[in-house]
Formats: C-alpha cells, sequence, structure tokens
C-alpha cells in the first residue's frame, strides 16, 4: 500500500514496508491509554494557551511595558513542573525548557544577563515575521541564528509558538520528530534553527505522502500533523524503535555551533566526472536542469544504478542517489536545496551551458574559474555534512589538495591522503603534513604517515570523491584510473597546461567565515568564480 511513496520521497524500501505496522501498532497501543488520552488534549490545550499568551505578549508591548520576562515564559515551552506552573509559564507536552531559561543559559555561558532584553525582543520578532509571512521562514531563521546573543535557541524551543499559531504552516519539529524524518527521508537534519525550513517541508512532505495510510487509521480527531507528532514521539519515546542508519538520536541532538570530528570525513558518496564528455556523470544533468524543481521530481529523473542499489531488483532510481548527487554539487558550488526547492548558482549554469561542449582543448575556460570557486571552499560550513566539523576545522579541501601536490613534486596518492592530509586541521598542519608526506616517499614508508582516515572496503569510494572535485570533474587534472579499469593505484597528478591556472587559484587565502545557511554559503563559492556575463 506504501509503495508509492517512494516516487514522492526519498523513502527506503524496507523502511517503507515497516512504517505501516509500526502504524497499526501505534494505534493499537498507545492512544487509548491514559498517556496517549492526555497527549491527544495537550496538542488542543497548548495550542490556545500559546494564542492567549501570545496575544498578551503583544498587548503588553503595545501598552510600553517591560516584556522580558513575558515574553520567555509565555512563548517558550516548559515542562509541566511545579515551579513552572506556579510562575504561570507555558506548560508545553513538548517542553524545551525545564527550570529557569536566564540560569540555564547563562550557567551554560551561552548568554549573558546584560542581553535578555534583546533576546526576547529577538524572540517576539522572529515570531511575529513568521506568522504574518510564513514565506520569509527561511530570512527569519538565518536573521536570528546570525545575531550574537541567540546562540543555543533550536527548533525545539521556538517552533511550538509558531505551531501553536500557524499550525498548517509550521510543524513542531524536535529531536524525536527529527529522528523520524531523517529515517524515512533519508536526509540528516538537526534541531539547529538552520535547519528548521528544510525540516519543515520535508516533514509536510512526508505528511502528505503518508496522508492516505494515517487517514485510515486517526479515529481521533485529530489534525494530520499532530497524529504524525504523537506517532514520532511513540516510536522514539515509547516504543524506542530504530529505522537504523543515520537518523541516530546522537546525530540529530547535535549543536550545530559544532561538534568534534576534526578529519575530513567520508561525507561525499559519489564523484563528480565532466571528461571525458562521454562519460560525464550520468545525475548531473538531471540536477542542472530541476531548478525550481522538488527533490521528488528530479528523484524520478535520475538514472538508476544497480550496483550501489541496496535492493538490485527494485528497478527504479535508489532515494539515496538524490541525497549523494545533491551533496556533491552542492559542495561543489552548483545549486542549493531551499524550502524543497533545487536553486542552481551562477557557476551551476554556467556547467549546464558547457555540458555538450567541452572538451580537453577548451577545458581552461571553465576550470580557470571553477579553480577560483574551490578555492573558497570550506570544510566546516553550514552544510549537513559540513557541520559536524569541530570549530577549530580551518579547512579549504580543495586549496589545500592542490598546494600539497604542488610542493610534492606535482602529485599525490589515495595513500598520502587517506593517511595524512586528510588529519589537516588547519594552514600550519597542512605545512607539516607536506614535510611528513615527503619524508614517508623518501624512505618509502608510507606506515610512517600514520593510520588511516578512511578504513574498509569502500574507503577509496570515499577518498575518490575529494579528488574528483579538487580536479572539478577532471578539467584541472586527470583522473589516475583508466576507463577500463577502476583500480586505484599510483598517483594523481597535475596536468602541465592546468599548473598555471592551479598555482594561481591556490595562492589565494581566504578568509574562514561563518555563514547562516546553505544558500548563502554556495552562492559565496559560485561569486568566487568571478564568471563574466557571457559565460553565465
Amino acid at each position: 500500500m506504501l509503495a508509492h511513496i517512494l516516487l514522492r520521497m526519498t523513502i527506503e524500501t524496507e523502511k517503507v514496508q515497516k512504517i505501516g505496522s509500526l502504524l497499526d501498532e501505534f494505534v493499537a497501543n498507545y492512544p487509548a491509554t491514559s498517556a496517549g488520552k492526555e497527549h491527544v488534549q495537550l496538542y488542543v490545550r497548548g495550542r490556545e494557551q500559546g494564542r492567549a499568551n501570545y496575544q498578551a505578549v503583544l498587548t503588553a508591548v503595545r501598552n510600553g511595558e517591560d516584556a522580558t520576562t513575558l515574553i520567555l515564559e509565555k512563548l517558550l515551552p516548559h515542562a509541566n513542573t511545579k515551579g513552572n506552573r506556579a510562575k504561570g509559564a507555558w506548560i508545553h507536552h513538548a517542553p524545551s525548557v525545564i527550570k529557569d531559561v536566564k540560569k540555564w543559559f547563562e550557567a551554560a555561558k551561552r548568554t549573558k544577563g546584560e542581553d535578555w532584553s534583546k533576546i526576547a525582543q529577538a524572540i517576539l520578532s522572529f515570531v511575529t515575521r513568521c506568522t504574518d509571512a510564513p514565506g520569509e521562514l527561511s530570512d527569519a531563521c538565518a536573521w536570528f541564528v546570525g545575531l550574537a546573543y541567540t546562540k543555543g535557541f533550536q527548533t525545539g524551543m521556538l517552533t511550538p509558538i509558531l505551531n501553536a499559531l500557524r499550525p498548517d504552516d509550521f510543524l513542531l519539529i524536535n529531536s524525536k520528530s527529527l529522528v523520524i524524518i531523517n529515517a524515512l527521508a533519508v536526509t540528516n537534519l538537526s534541531t539547529g534553527l538552520l535547519d528548521y525550513p528544510e525540516a519543515n517541508a520535508t516533514g509536510k512532505r512526508l505528511i502528505e505522502a503518508l496522508d492516505t495510510e494515517m487517514s485510515k487509521r486517526n479515529n481521533l480527531a485529530m489534525r494530520t500533523n499532530d497524529f504524525f507528532d504523537m506517532f514520532c514521539h511513540w516510536v522514539v519515546a515509547v516504543k524506542k524503535t530504530s529505522f537504523g542508519g543515520k537518523s541516530s538520536r546522537k546525530s540529530i541532538d547535535r549543536d550545530t555551533t559544532g561538534q568534534d570530528e576534526t578529519t575530513w570525513g567520508g561525507s561525499l558518496h559519489q564523484s563528480f566526472r565532466l571528461l571525458p564528455i562521454d562519460r560525464c556523470s550520468p545525475n548531473l544533468r538531471p540536477f542542472l536542469e530541476g531548478e525550481g524543481q522538488t527533490p521528488e521530481q528530479v528523484l524520478a529523473r535520475l538514472p538508476y544504478d544497480t550496483e550501489r542499489s541496496s535492493n538490485p531488483t527494485a528497478g527504479g532510481p535508489d532515494p539515496k542517489r538524490y541525497r549523494d548527487g545533491k551533496q556533491i554539487y552542492q559542495t561543489g558550488g552548483l545549486l542549493y536545496e531551499r524550502t524543497g526547492t533545487i536553486y542552481l548558482t551562477d557557476l551551476g549554469h554556467t556547467v549546464l551551458r558547457w555540458l555538450d561542449i567541452l572538451t580537453p582543448k577548451n577545458r581552461k575556460i571553465l576550470a580557470r574559474h571553477a579553480a577560483y570557486a574551490l578555492a573558497a571552499c570550506q570544510l566546516r560550513n553550514p552544510t549537513g555534512s559540513g557541520r559536524k566539523y569541530a570549530m577549530t576545522v580551518c579547512v579549504f579541501p580543495f586549496a589545500f589538495i592542490w598546494r600539497a601536490m604542488l610542493a610534492l613534486d606535482g602529485r599525490i596518492s589515495s595513500n598520502e591522503l587517506n593517511r595524512c592530509l586528510f588529519k589537516v586541521k588547519n594552514e600550519s598542519e597542512l605545512n607539516t603534513a607536506i614535510r611528513a608526506i615527503r619524508e614517508a616517499r623518501t624512505s618509502a614508508r608510507i606506515e610512517l604517515l600514520g593510520e588511516e582516515t578512511l578504513t574498509g572496503k569502500g574507503k577509496n569510494d570515499r577518498i575518490i570523491p575529494w579528488v574528483s572535485l579538487a580536479s572539478f570533474g577532471w578539467t584541472l587534472f586527470p583522473d589516475k584510473r583508466s576507463a577500463h579499469s577502476s583500480e586505484d593505484v599510483g598517483y594523481y597528478e597535475l596536468d602541465t597546461q592546468m599548473i598555471p591556472i592551479i598555482k594561481e587559484a591556490a595562492q589565494i587565502r581566504h578568509r574562514h567565515r561563518e555563514f547562516a545557511t546553505t544558500e548563502a554559503y554556495v552562492e559565496h563559492i559560485s561569486r568566487c568564480a568571478a564568471l563574466p556575463k557571457d559565460l553565465r
């Protein structure tokens, strides 16, 4: 019954089969319990109280009162404790504030005592902007996160009031619902506010895809969105079922201000090829021609990859191909997804124009500007894969690869990348790594470089994408693998004709920047390409 979802959402087959039985079990075992009945009523009560609270805040502001405490206690979702009830705080079934939010944030050194008036005003401005103009959600989130004093306010704190005021436009998003959304849609969204627009859009598409199955089981007169939220709560908190994959609580609950990853991860799952033209990445054109389309529409056009599919007999595109394709082309500055729609950058439009005319002879024209763009790419950035790195990581991966190759006789091996360069965290460590590689070569002892960063049978499949992007689809330097062999041996070597371009781009020293959104970051990469108008 749920097979049609595969055409509308990126959901793995085994998870689709699992969801129907879980819905049946949920309906049979949770809503009729005392906890379930109370849960159903909390949606209605919480929304009604939230709306009343918002009006009370607006009235206080219009009367010229100091509404700081009122905003913090009435618009943020509090746990049902004696202390919170006594002070009249907004009690919500999905609380993120247990005690006093001021003491909590100040103890965690997230904010200063003198900033609370500005924080409260920012919260009210954010809520008012979103509810007055839901279409400005992405911009509102970017603005709020960009403020110097709002660190730590994530989706679980701010979406309950949005949901109370405009339940059709804004989903309740917290760690529980994200476990299900990430697992079914094969995404890696976090509870960070910058991810909320995409999580909200993805969650609504998922609910739409599941509407038939949920509606025939929903005999509780609940809103479909609430039914889905309660189902997520039951799966994660009551039944404690795992869907596997990358939707673990560890990946969901992270603080998007930085994690502890310090080595270049195997986050890229496919390579990028422009040359030779007859071997161009087969999924590149569907993505570049997908501007204005939804992920489901792009997925429907992607070629079927039998070798990498988890179900070779399925006869349709593996849903992970959308995720992997978007990731590699987003990393290269070609496109990004915003609120469920694909957008191309100027660099993406340019590559699309060159797809059918690119040759080894004219590649310099495109490759020069691509190199300028790649020089601006940061390992730590606001994309899903870029948020996992520690704040101490200040790496420009493709520029670092070029600088290493230029310093090491114009070549580098997969082993040297994996054992040494992928451990580099900054410019100083890059110079140390280059010296270590040179010494290992001189002594013919690769083990001097230490343990591998990426291990296992598929490690080369995680190394090659980095090099394919550093070469911009093998336009800046050639693939060491032949068309007849995928064996990953020997060195990647710089092309004599392209060395001047790579030297020029490698000399660019960008300041490592913090970007509020994926869109802002990817557009920055594209602008750094310095494309003249006649190339766009």
